[in-house]
């Protein structure tokens, strides 16, 4: 697992920020489900922890494309291939931890809903 953040980079960590918090606003809003409403702020978490994916995915390609330009051609293939799979790495980590929070987020609201009313 530890190699999994190494190899996708600082954008990783990142995302497992925002994705952490997102589900720790989530859990809150379940456990204070008659007091506050936190339901846009779990939306926002959930935002973020995909851009923040996506912008991962994004430079890691970039820098890739750029690392191969100055390799000698039989090495490219390789190169390339390893640094997209790198910059896939905090895309996937940014879908699984949106899709949590997402699911908790679900659950939170309407917990929150369903407690208003009564």
């Amino acid at each position: 697992m530890a190699q999994f953040f190494a190899h996708g980079g600082l954008f990783m960590y990142l995302v497992l920020l925002a994705g952490i918090l997102g589900v720790v606003v989530s859990v809150l809003q379940l456990v204070l489900a008659r007091k506050i409403d936190l339901v846009p702020l779990i939306v926002g978490f959930v935002l973020i922890t995909l851009i923040m994916g996506g912008l991962g995915s994004a430079l890691g390609i970039t820098t890739a494309f750029s690392a191969v330009s100055a390799v000698d051609p039989s090495m490219k293939a390789a190169m390339l291939a390893a640094g997209i799979s790198e910059a896939l790495s905090t895309t996937t980590l940014g879908l699984l931890m949106a899709l949590l929070q997402t699911i908790l987020g679900a659950i939170a609201a309407t917990v929150h809903r369903n407690k208003k009313r009564t």
